[in-house]
């Protein structure tokens, strides 16, 4: 079942910008919108642009969660692996 207009609008979502040896960085987390599949959160790092916006599609870096909590400090870990 595909998620409403709604329901992709109020899902959880959390980005960071990194800069690290002159090279961005950006850390999401979002809740996924296809339930059932995996694990609902996933943080993926990629690299991208000043502004944010994707380079390359290939992640760096990449975990799943369970619940918004474990989302949350997943995020804030992948930033401090990242950019310690």
């Amino acid at each position: 079942m595909f998620p409403t207009e709604q329901e992709v609008e109020n899902r959880y979502q959390q980005k960071a910008k990194l800069l690290i040896n002159g090279q961005h960085y950006v850390v999401s987390t979002v809740e996924l919108a296809f339930k059932g599949l995996s694990a609902p959160y996933e943080t993926m790092v990629f690299a991208c642009d000043a502004e944010g916006e994707v380079t390359n599609w290939s992640e760096l870096y990449c975990d799943t969660y369970d619940s918004e909590e474990e989302a949350r400090k997943g995020h804030e870990f992948a930033i401090k692996t990242f950019h310690p």
